[in-house]
């Protein structure tokens, strides 16, 4: 089990500050329950308009992505897509295709706090992914 520290993740909250400070007309994207932390403080630093989506899987149907709450995406706007972690692609891949059929025009990226070599050209990551069960320490109570 991989112990992710709170002292690690606000280094990597920094990170992932950098690289979407200088993005004009920021929207997030939030994938409902992992992103929801390092949403949460980027919201509170950028001031920036947030949505949020939640996947479904019924019996054996495949993943689907759809809104929870859409804060008013207008075409001017960049879409970032934020996650906790990019593991096997399936729900930013279903997130993306969710956002790219609501908003063909606007331009559209992901950034994950942990994720792997072969990601798609729009997503970026902090952290390589070590393959195994991350505890975010501090955060989940001891076993």
């Amino acid at each position: 089990m991989f112990q992710y520290s709170h002292e690690m993740y606000v280094e990597d909250t920094d990170k992932v500050l950098s690289l979407v400070s200088d993005i004009p007309n920021i929207h997030i994207i939030a994938p409902i329950f992992g992103s929801l932390p390092l949403v949460t403080t980027l919201r509170n630093h950028l001031k920036c308009k947030v949505s949020i989506v939640k996947m479904s899987k019924y019996f054996d149907s495949d993943l689907e992505a759809s809104w929870i709450y859409k804060d008013n995406i207008s075409e001017n706007e960049n879409i970032v897509i934020i996650d906790d972690l990019y593991d096997t692609g399936e729900t930013l891949e279903n997130v993306y295709e969710l956002v790219k059929t609501t908003y063909p025009n606007n331009k559209i990226q992901a950034i994950t706090l942990f994720g792997k070599e072969d990601v798609p050209s729009w997503v970026r990551y902090i952290r390589e992914y070590p393959g195994e069960w991350i505890r975010f320490v501090d955060w989940e109570p001891d076993e």
